[in-house]
C-alpha cells in the first residue's frame, strides 16, 4: 500500500507511479484476514527500497501463525517470486497467487483450454520450486492463470476464483482506512507512520463493532450495520464529550509542520 507524499531524501521513501504530482511515497505491507464478514488487518509494517519481499512475507506470516489458523495465503502478484513462494511453502502453508505472464507462462497456456492443472517448475536451475499452474475461466469467461500448491482437481478449479476474489476486500478496506486517516502536509516519516497505523486501528475497531452487532442481532449480512462514516462521527463526538484534544480556544491556528482534518 502506498501512502502520501514523502521527502525523496528520507530513507523510508520509495519511488512510485505518478500520483498527486509526485513519484515519491511511503510504502506499507499489510496482512489481513479476508473471511466473509471479517476483514481485519492483523499486522502492518513499513517497507523501504532495500527491504526484501521475502523478509516481509516471513515476518507477516510468522506473526499470523502464532495467533490464528491460516487456511490459504492469497498473495498479491507483486510478491510473485521463487523466494517468496518457497518461504510460504517452507512454513507448511498453502498459497494462491496470480501467475505473472512471463514468456514461459504464455507459451504453456497459449494452446490450453481451461480448466487445466499443469505441473510447473518455477525459477532457474540455481533456485526453483515445483508447484502447479492452474488455468481457469473467470465469471466473464476470460482465462485466468494461478500458481498454487493447493490440492485441487479439475472439477473444482473454479473454486480458486472464489477464494482469490475475497482478496478484493482488501482494496475496499484501503478505501475505508483512507477515510479514517487524518490529512497532513507533513513529510515527517514518524507522523505519516502514526497516522497510517492509527487508521488501521480505527478500521479494525469499526470491523469488530460490526461483527459484535451482527452476532447480537443474529444476522449474517455482508453490509456493515454501522457505516464507516457513522462510526467516525460517533467516535469524534465521544472524543469531544470526553474532552480529548486541545480546548477550542487554545488550539493553534496554524502549524508549520502539520495541518490535519478528520476525513469522515
Amino acid at each position: 500500500m502506498w501512502f502520501g507524499i514523502g521527502d525523496r531524501n528520507d530513507p523510508m521513501v520509495v519511488g512510485t507511479k505518478p500520483q498527486k504530482g509526485t513519484t515519491w511515497a511511503f510504502r506499507f505491507a499489510t496482512l489481513m484476514i479476508i473471511e466473509d464478514n471479517c476483514r481485519l488487518t492483523i499486522k502492518a509494517i513499513p517497507v523501504s527500497e532495500i527491504t526484501s519481499k521475502t523478509d516481509v512475507v516471513a515476518e507477516l506470516l510468522n506473526y499470523a501463525k502464532e495467533r490464528i489458523k491460516i487456511g490459504v495465503v492469497c498473495i498479491d502478484r507483486g510478491f510473485y517470486s521463487v523466494e517468496v513462494l518457497s518461504t510460504v511453502e517452507g512454513m507448511g502453508l498453502k498459497y494462491l497467487i496470480p501467475a505473472v505472464n512471463t514468456p514461459k507462462i504464455k507459451w504453456i497456456t497459449r494452446a490450453k483450454e481451461p480448466p487445466q492443472i499443469i505441473p510447473y517448475t518455477m525459477g532457474s536451475k540455481e533456485r526453483q520450486i515445483s508447484t502447479k499452474l492452474v488455468i481457469i475461466l473467470d465469471k466473464n469467461m476470460e482465462k485466468r492463470n494461478f500458481v498454487t500448491n493447493l490440492d485441487i482437481d479439475r472439477m473444482h478449479t473454479r473454486k480458486l476464483n472464489e477464494i482469490y476474489s475475497k482478496r478484493w476486500g482488501i482494496e475496499a478496506s484501503y478505501r475505508v482506512k483512507k477515510d479514517f486517516r487524518s490529512k497532513t502536509t507533513s513529510k515527517n516519516y514518524i507522523i505519516r507512520l502514526f497516522y497510517f497505523l492509527l487508521s488501521v486501528c480505527l478500521y479494525n475497531l469499526w470491523e469488530i463493532v460490526n461483527i459484535i452487532l451482527a452476532v447480537l442481532d443474529q444476522v449474517g449480512s455482508k453490509i456493515p450495520i454501522i457505516t464507516a462514516k457513522l462510526f467516525g462521527t460517533i467516535l469524534f463526538r465521544v472524543f469531544e464529550l470526553s474532552g480529548i484534544g486541545p480546548p477550542p480556544d487554545t488550539a493553534p491556528k496554524k502549524c508549520e509542520d502539520i495541518q490535519t482534518t478528520l476525513n469522515l
